[in-house]
């Protein structure tokens, strides 16, 4: 298993040899009534998503083919579009040798039949039983052959010798858990270097009886989560399953009422697909298949996806539909148990923004779980149910400003049909048209989370985070600049006694950091077992129990890990026993008893020899059919509308405004001064300071550089009653499809003081200086759990009605209420639940303001606490630091953050001061909150006032392809005592993947360097572009991967900006070494 880790590792870096393609998977026989039109605007589409070809999917003998495949190569030619055929072996029986040669050669002749080194594409769903036909089949016609053989395996299906790669079907999680990659691993560690398939899905579920098919597999995060896998480990091909299979519900095509013939054939109780659209599935496809392409891509145009089922999973019956299935032996599950009543959403977005879900007009801010290293890419988050039902938007909202909206199919508390339809329903909407990439390509970043199965995943969680994710023990789950290591311990970690080789490589990297759980790992070296089963795989049910009759079949089947949950209880789990059949007969279910149970009970028993009487009858095996093979927009609406002070002297006011709009109400005027008591507010407060490091490789070699020391300590703080004249209101958001008037349910809005945080120095600062903080916390109350009655008064209503603004005033008159403030990182804390980027809670973020402290003397009883903070070195990892802090109420936390207690300091402030909405005031707050930014995001960046942008001069080195870039590695033939500086230049988007051996691709300039494998601060002489360049910044390498370091200057051109490369070592050949140093780009 140490060789199988290893040997992962280094497929992931030398399978990439050929440029990768995405496939989609096409079921041809739901093209039957398609015309030339339907067929090219099928590929247009798939064009527009930068899907390479269609994986045409025919089942023997299936009559659709004969017109199909004519009509589908002649549109492809036309429209220039690829091709390549899936040959399904489980459809209608296997295929006749010949007929799978003729058609081979008579289509590959077309210009749009998919070739790839040279050969035509073929693949197969199912067929291992006819494996001796290809020998033949790839000798008459020269193929390249790639099957799926999953009912195999991968090592079965390699033995075979006739495949040439393999694709597997496996794309789905199991039970309740999310996607792993354990069994790509598994192809890729079989394959040993030849081509490997991949398969993406976003969904899936079945109830076609007729086809002996009803089980969902569990989607939720599923399309997000498995684009993320494939851009880690990178396969040379991956197919999405699929274009239009509309029986399994994963198609991402568009519907057709003319291609639904499946629902018939396979007895569905009803069509769970129509008006259940998937084509928002599409929408961020060029992100994803360019960056994994390309190891890179620009988002053009800001969009959100969204995804959810139409009922929650307890509003009505299952259908029978099991969550697993045991036809593939898997334990099943209530389908309820395994679907999340959530709105999923993913949105591909050039800077950050929030978002914002509302079911049954009931606003919610929700939480991205995904977010981007750079904030450039795709943001993947989901937002429960509740319990609520209704109309169903959900907005992106950047400065309290709706990008754009998707307006969703409500949530209904009960199934039209009566029985649970688990397809989903997928919306989309796009934002603005921009223009931005992700600083790093995939070549410059690394894994930066991952999990494991089992007692793998503690080990994961902590080496991926620092870039060591190994495929065949790990999944990870998102990628990016990464972080540094922690220092080295010097501690050998072995796996404990009873543990297999599998833990080897974890336990070393992970004791050596400091990280060395006694449950997996120790210090000391025994011997290791070798595992029968492997520790990554689910358990299967090994016993079982029935009732009545059932009772026997139970407890044989179940025994092999067939334990259907409709007719049997699993009792005991473990690996799988599999038993194959022993018999050419079969079973069916006896006469008077339901089929649905005894069924597929009877059908499994009798294969294998177990037949009773009184539960099933024995009949011979004859060959069947399986077969299905395997609302948008955004509007301009009034925006926002400021209502006039007038409102309250009316009875019962009407506002209005046209949708999408935000109205900005005006505070209400008190009969009576009203005293106002807020509960204490809890808040994470960060400190930091710049501090200089060094750090010495493995090779002696030291380095000094920047960076930023981090602690955060959580706030309590409490505020003082207050006498009220006027309460502030909150605004109120309206959605595009808001058309019917209704009452407005108010809630108050009060702005809480500003007031300055002084905290005691932390760990080794330099200064050893109190530092200061301005905090301002969210508008009180920050949630609403039953109508306010101070704002809603009595039996009088506000009204909203879609119209012209009014009554409205302008921004800033007398009277008139206050938007959000101006100034916001997120969450912003100062909007509304629901109407801006987050919506505040029992605990609110850090935000900026200006005031003063204060605090009352006569009251303060001094008292001592113990602070523990959680000390983290930008991508160094955390240390953990605690100190004693004396004053008024300094109180000590029992939250837990990492197993250490979080640090606790209470103080209270008197003084109210008002809030400014001042736009310079903000700014200058925000510069010197300066520190704050540096410590969250690296770099000394923020907002600046009029007139401090600058641009760049002078032109940059270009082709037709774009502006240049420049990557450089420092090779060395022998020793690091004798190297030299290689530079490569690309333009455009092609940053190239040789790994900077000039064995693979010749450098554009070379200077022997001598003895540094990095380069100096006015380090010159490098002859580029027709002209002199030299380099200005900070001296390489500094460790810090993917940091700025300076620029590349070049006589005639304007400066290019430099960011640090990896530095990690690559070996091109035999003794042969080389360095990413930096790569700079103009």
């Amino acid at each position: 298993m140490v060789f199988f880790l290893a040997w992962i590792t280094v497929l992931l870096l030398t399978c990439r040899v050929q440029a990768a393609s995405v496939f989609a998977h096409f079921m041809v026989t739901n093209s039957a009534n398609y015309t030339s039109n339907d067929w090219s605007n099928e590929m247009k589409l798939a064009q527009d998503a930068h899907i390479d070809a269609f994986a045409l999917n025919m089942a023997y003998n299936d009559p659709t083919n004969v017109k199909a495949l004519p009509a589908a190569f002649a549109a492809a030619d036309s429209v220039g579009f690829q091709l390549f055929f899936s040959f399904d072996y489980a459809g209608n029986g296997n295929w006749p040798k010949s007929d799978v040669i003729n058609l081979i050669n008579q289509y590959s002749q077309h210009s749009s039949y998919f070739f790839y080194r040279g050969k035509a594409f073929v693949s197969t769903f199912e067929g291992p039983g006819r494996a001796d036909d290809w020998p033949s089949i790839k000798s008459q016609t020269g193929c390249f052959f790639i099957p799926s053989w999953s009912s195999l395996g991968a090592k079965p299906a390699v033995e075979t010798g006739v495949v040439d790669g393999l694709f597997s079907w496996a794309g789905w999680p199991w039970g309740p858990q999310d996607m792993d990659t354990y069994i790509d691993a598994s192809y890729v560690q079989y394959l040993a270097g030849k081509p490997y398939m991949m398969p993406v899905s976003p969904w899936f579920y079945t109830n076609l009886p007729g086809y002996k098919k009803n089980w969902m597999w569990r989607g939720d995060h599923l399309w997000h989560d498995r684009w993320q896998e494939v851009i880690f480990v990178q396969p040379e091909f991956v197919q999405i399953i699929s274009w239009n299979d509309y029986g399994e519900s994963h198609y991402i095509g568009p519907l057709y009422d003319k291609s639904m013939e499946a629902f018939e054939i396979g007895k569905a109780p009803f069509n769970y697909v129509t008006d259940m659209p998937h084509d928002g599935w599409r929408l961020q496809l060029p992100f994803w298949i360019d960056m994994y392409k390309q190891g890179t891509a620009t988002v053009t145009e800001e969009s959100i996806v969204a995804w959810y089922r139409l009922s929650p999973a307890a509003a009505c019956g299952s259908g029978g539909t099991s969550g697993n299935t045991a036809q593939q032996l898997q334990i099943e599950y209530p389908p309820a148990e395994m679907a999340q009543d959530h709105v999923f959403f993913s949105a591909v977005l050039g800077s950050f923004s929030g978002v914002v879900v509302y079911i049954g007009g009931v606003g919610q801010t929700a939480a991205w779980t995904t977010v981007p290293d750079d904030n450039v890419g795709v943001y993947h988050g989901s937002q429960a149910f509740n319990g609520r039902t209704g109309a169903v938007t959900v907005s992106l909202m950047r400065v309290n400003k709706i990008i754009t909206t998707i307006e969703g199919e409500p949530i209904s508390a009960g199934c039209p049909h009566g029985i649970q339809n688990w397809n989903a329903w997928v919306g989309s909407a796009t934002g603005d048209t921009i223009s931005a990439k992700p600083k790093l390509s995939l070549y410059d970043q690394s894994c930066m989370n991952g999990t494991g199965a089992n007692n793998f995943a503690g080990l994961c969680q902590f080496a991926c985070t620092y870039g060591y994710c190994p495929l065949g023990a790990c999944t990870c789950t998102k990628m990016g600049l990464g972080y540094e290591k922690p220092n080295s311990t010097g501690v050998n970690g072995y796996p404990i006694a009873g543990e297999g080789a599998s833990y080897s490589g974890l336990c070393s990297f992970d004791c050596n950091l400091g990280y060395c759980p006694p449950s997996t790992c120790g210090t000391v070296e025994v011997p290791l077992v070798i595992p029968t089963v492997s520790p990554f795989l689910p358990p299967a049910c090994t016993s079982g129990t029935g009732e009545g009759n059932l009772a026997g079949l139970c407890d044989f089947s179940c025994t092999h890990g067939f334990c259907p949950m409709n007719a049997c209880t699993c009792t005991g789990q473990g690996a799988v026993n599999v038993m194959a059949p022993t018999t050419d007969k079969t079973g069916t279910a006896a006469p008077g008893l339901d089929a649905t149970v005894y069924g597929p009970m009877c059908e499994y028993t009798c294969q294998r020899g177990y037949c009773p009487e009184g539960a099933c009858v024995e009949q011979d095996s004859s060959d069947s059919g399986s077969g299905s093979g395997s609302g948008s927009g955004s509007g301009s609406g009034s925006g926002d509308v400021y209502i006039a002070p007038s409102i309250w002297d009316e009875p019962s006011p009407v506002i209005q405004c046209q949708p999408p709009c935000s109205l900005i109400l005006p505070p209400l005027p008190l009969d009576s001064p009203s005293t106002i008591s807020v509960p204490p507010w809890t808040t994470p407060v960060t400190q930091s300071y710049l501090t200089t490091r060094t750090s010495t490789d493995e090779n002696g070699l030291t380095a000094t550089y920047h960076g930023y020391n981090v602690t955060t300590v959580f706030a309590i703080i409490s505020f003082p009653t207050s006498v009220l004249t006027e309460v502030p209101v909150w605004g109120l958001s309206i959605n595009a499809s808001q058309t019917d008037p209704f009452n407005v349910e108010m809630t108050r809005s009060l702005t809480l003081p500003h007031m300055v945080y002084v905290l005691p120095p932390f760990g080794t600062a330099p200064t050893q200086t109190r530092s200061t903080t301005t905090l301002t916390p969210p508008p009180y109350p920050w949630t609403q759990t039953a109508e306010d009655s101070q704002v809603n008064r009595g039996s009088t209503k506000t009204t909203w009605s879609s119209g012209p603004p009014t009554p409205s005033v302008s921004k800033g008159s007398k009277g008139s209420g206050h938007s959000c403030f101006p100034f916001c990182f997120w969450p912003c804390p100062l909007c509304p639940p629901g109407f801006g980027i987050s919506g505040g809670g029992g605990s609110g973020g850090s935000g900026s303001g200006s005031g003063s402290e204060g605090e009352n003397e006569e009251e303060c009883r001094t008292r001592t606490a113990q602070v523990c903070s959680t000390v983290c070195v930008e991508g160094s990892g955390c240390d953990f630091d605690c100190s004693t802090t004396t004053g008024c109420s300094a109180t000590a936390s029992s939250t837990k953050i990492i197993g250490t207690p979080a640090p606790a300091i209470s103080i209270s402030m008197e003084t109210w001061t008002p809030q400014t909405v001042d736009r310079e005031e903000a700014i200058s707050l925000a510069i010197s909150l300066e520190s704050v930014l540096s410590s969250m995001f690296g770099t000394l960046t923020v907002l600046k006032g009029p007139g401090t942008t600058t641009t760049a001069t002078g032109p940059a080195p270009t082709t037709g392809a774009g502006a240049a870039r420049l990557q450089l590695f420092w090779y060395t033939e022998g020793s690091d005592d004798d190297g030299e500086w290689d530079f490569y230049i690309y333009y455009g988007d092609g940053m190239g993947d040789h790994g900077g051996c000039p064995s693979i691709v010749t450098p554009d300039f070379v200077k022997k360097d001598g003895s540094w494998r990095g380069i100096h601060d006015g380090d010159s002489g490098f002859n580029l572009f027709g002209t002199s360049c030299k380099y200005e910044g900070l001296d390489l390498p500094t460790g810090i991967k993917g940091k700025e370091v300076g620029k590349f200057v070049c006589d005639g051109y304007r400066d290019a900006t430099c960011y640090e490369g990896d530095d990690s070592q690559r070996t091109c050949e035999y003794w042969t070494k080389t360095y990413h140093v930096m790569r700079c780009e103009w």
